[in-house]
């Protein structure tokens, strides 16, 4: 008993218990600590609440002084630090403004810089401040999406740790909520319910607190648990991060991870816990049980296995999932797994009044049916009867001969399912062909071929390696989807074009050429493809060798064209879109893209495509000569793209030709919107009044440029002049004279 009270007080000791909420704003989170952000780093704080509205007091949460005043039109945007008395610093980002002494000091700063954009630093007590002290006001300046307070505490050490952790409670009964269960095969020979791909399982709700996959999973070699997963909090509207998960496997913990700490170093982590394509692609939030990039784990993981998983006998192994917000709202997920080696079911079809399926495999206890049609547009529900004869007969008395395809999915008497098999019903005419792509995967890079129709044939994958045409087998995984093997990445190296054949047929039905290499530990990455080149930008380290430019030490590089994009604001693309890849896993350092241009390089920006939105976004175009060059983190698809168009500059205070009270005038204010390269920053943006230049704020998440004036303006002629410029130089300008009376 003595050793577990000084195991508790031990705990409480870690993190400080009398902290004041830092905001009147409200006690509800937008955002917790240890979320997933961006392409690459993890949530350090939590975001508090504030109704879409600036102005709520900003609190001290404890005795300190204010060490550091930043100001920027990014990430924090107006943020302060407050070292406390414990040593520990906590951080508040987003702010609209600072209180009055802060903000004489911001000022000066300004107008001693001659600029917006600053970071000072301040010794010990040299701007004190007492618990419960107004320090600032809530906003929406920097990178946000919304108005909030986002609210850190670090240590001694500089590291954040959970808010959440100290003596701070938020309104949470509501236990996480589980999506799907994900099961992902992890090499060459391994396979999820007699199918070589990833498979996903939806879960039945049996309580708020208890879920399950009430069906045998049938897994074959090594393999990988995943889990999509969500939280909710009492009275709120938005979609939270969990706090714990742990998978267990016949009560023997295989993995567990608790967000109470974060290093900053450990961002390029951050897609070795978390589904990189799921998250970028798809906004889909899953947590991988399972060490996907072979990297050591990070501070917030507390057990993992270095080594995949794999079963190697014929028992069910119990297998459960417990996920946790910080309120301990606690949800189970239960399922079962079995290997199972997988193998044909080969289903027979009579077409005699009707569809009798059969088949010759005794260890099948039922069969699946869906009718489909050729196209590729998955497998249409249709109501039909089905007899069941024999647990290996079937009949369909109701065929439709509109559907011209039958799927067939067995059931086994041990509970598991075996892969399914696309039976054509008909014969017609088929439009032989599809469309490739490259699906890099963190364990291997794999082939898919996607069919328009369905053809009933099997085609044969040939890669050009080194001059030489190798071919291999596709797998049918889908009514239209074929993948290949798994191919790692050192086996891909001279890889100049991919190949479909359909061995029946003299035509070859798709090719693709392609620029790629190969990138090992240490080796840097020099691409081209036509005027586009690619390097890696990692920088020399002491040894004068170069960093790793990749999450793991053998990545297959790539580019290929693309058609995959729209293009709804008629943008002039000057250089057909393409795929940088890798395109599912991201990338520990960067690589630069860049542009060598035939003729003048005015007006053009490096872009690269967002699906989910369907729209172009501007990366950069550092210029040279007649080159354009960005840096980027990750794969995808991008392009050079002109822009023409210049800024819009909107709802304009003062108004060129207009008149304003004397009393009334305070402020310089305008709209400011580009549709395409975007405005970056205040560097963008000059504002002159009776010609002399102002430091003025641009707020990027509203959109909207303003100047408080330090003293009302004489009665009379006053002059303005407003020049406001894109990424990639279209300026726009208004100039011209307003009155005072």
């Amino acid at each position: 008993m003595k050793n577990i009270y000084l195991l508790v007080l031990l705990a409480s000791s870690l993190y400080p218990r009398d902290y004041i909420w830092p905001t009147d704003a409200s006690k509800t989170l937008t955002d917790v600590f240890g979320g997933i952000r961006g392409n690459g780093r993890h949530h350090t704080g939590i975001d508090i609440r504030t109704h879409g509205i600036n102005g709520f007091d900003v609190y001290a949460i404890e005795n300190g002084y204010i060490s550091k005043i930043l100001v920027s039109t990014s990430g924090y945007g107006k943020a302060l630090y407050l070292t406390m008395e414990d040593g520990n610093t906590s951080l508040y980002a987003h702010l609209d403004r600072f209180n009055n002494k802060l903000e004489i000091i911001k000022n000066q700063l300004q107008e001693k810089c001659d600029c917006y954009t600053i970071e000072k630093e301040f010794s010990e007590w040299e701007l004190p401040v007492s618990k419960g002290d107004v320090i600032a006001y809530t906003g929406d300046t920097g990178g946000v999406s919304g108005a909030h307070l986002h609210f850190e505490i670090r240590n001694k050490k500089k590291k954040p740790f959970n808010p959440l952790l100290t003596n701070y409670s938020v309104n949470d009964t509501i236990p996480p909520i589980p999506k799907n269960l994900i099961i992902t095969n992890l090499n060459k020979n391994s396979s999820i319910n007699g199918i070589p791909k990833e498979a996903e399982f939806s879960l039945k709700k049996i309580t708020d607190n208890e879920y399950i996959y009430d069906e045998i999973i049938a897994v074959n070699g090594e393999f990988g648990v995943s889990l999509e997963v969500i939280d909710r909090m009492n009275k709120s509207k938005f979609k939270y991060d969990i706090y714990s998960i742990k998978l267990l496997i016949d009560n023997e913990t295989i993995y567990e991870s608790k967000y109470n700490n974060i290093s900053f170093d450990e961002g390029y982590k951050v897609f070795s816990e978390r589904d990189y394509s799921k998250h970028v692609y798809d906004k889909r939030s899953v947590y991988n049980l399972y060490n996907k990039y072979n990297l050591p784990p990070s501070s917030f993981i507390k057990k993992r296995s270095d080594s995949a998983l794999q079963f190697n006998d014929k028992f069910i192994h119990e297998c459960q999932i417990i996920v946790s917000d910080f309120n301990k709202n606690q949800t189970t997920i239960n399922f079962k797994m079995l290997h199972v080696d997988p193998e044909p079911s080969e289903f027979n079809i009579q077409i005699d009044d009707g569809l009798l399926i059969s088949s010759n495999n005794y260890q099948i206890q039922d069969i699946e049916l869906h009718l489909a049609t050729r196209l590729n547009d998955g497998l249409k529900t249709y109501n039909f009867n089905k007899e069941k004869i024999t647990n290996q007969i079937v009949k369909i008395s109701n065929y439709n001969t509109a559907f011209d395809v039958l799927a067939c999915q067995p059931i086994y008497k041990n509970g598991t399912r075996g892969a399914t098999e696309y039976i054509s019903l008909k014969e017609s005419n088929i439009s032989l062909g599809g469309d490739i792509k490259i699906l890099d995967k963190e364990h291997g890079v794999i082939i898919q071929y996607i069919e328009r129709e369905f053809s009933n044939k099997e085609p044969v994958l040939g890669l050009t390696l080194d001059s030489l045409v190798y071919k291999y087998p596709l797998s049918r995984v889908g009514k239209n989807e074929f993948l290949s093997e798994f191919f790692y990445p050192r086996e891909l190296r001279e890889l100049s074009n991919i190949s479909v054949f359909y061995l029946d047929s003299l035509e070859q039905q798709f090719s693709l050429d392609l620029e790629s290499e190969v990138s090992i530990s240490r080796i840097p990455i020099n691409m081209t493809y036509g005027d586009i080149s690619i390097v890696s930008k990692e920088e020399l380290d002491n040894s004068k060798q170069l960093k790793e430019n990749m999450i793991h030490n053998d990545t297959f590089f790539y580019i290929m064209p693309t058609n995959d994009f729209e293009n709804p604001d008629n943008n002039k693309i000057i250089h057909s879109p393409f795929i940088l890849g890798p395109m599912e896993h991201p990338l520990k350092n960067k690589l630069e893209i860049t542009y060598n241009a035939s003729s003048y390089i005015d007006q053009l920006g490096i872009y690269k495509y967002d699906k989910r939105r369907k729209k172009w976004n501007f990366i950069d175009n550092n210029r040279e000569l007649n080159k354009i060059s960005a840096t980027v983190k990750s794969g995808g698809i991008y392009s050079i793209i002109r822009d023409s168009r210049p800024p819009r500059i909107r709802k304009t205070i003062p108004a060129v030709n207009s008149t304003y009270r004397h009393d009334h005038f305070d402020k310089i204010q305008f709209d400011i919107e580009d549709k395409l390269s975007g405005i970056k920053n205040e560097n963008n943006i000059n504002v002159y009044l009776n010609g002399e230049k102002l430091i003025v704020e641009y707020n990027t998440y509203r959109k909207v440029v303003h100047y408080n004036l330090k003293n009302k303006l004489e009665v009379g002629s006053h002059t303005i002049k407003i020049e406001v410029s894109d990424n990639v130089g279209n300026i726009s300008v208004i100039d011209g004279e307003f009155f005072i009376q």
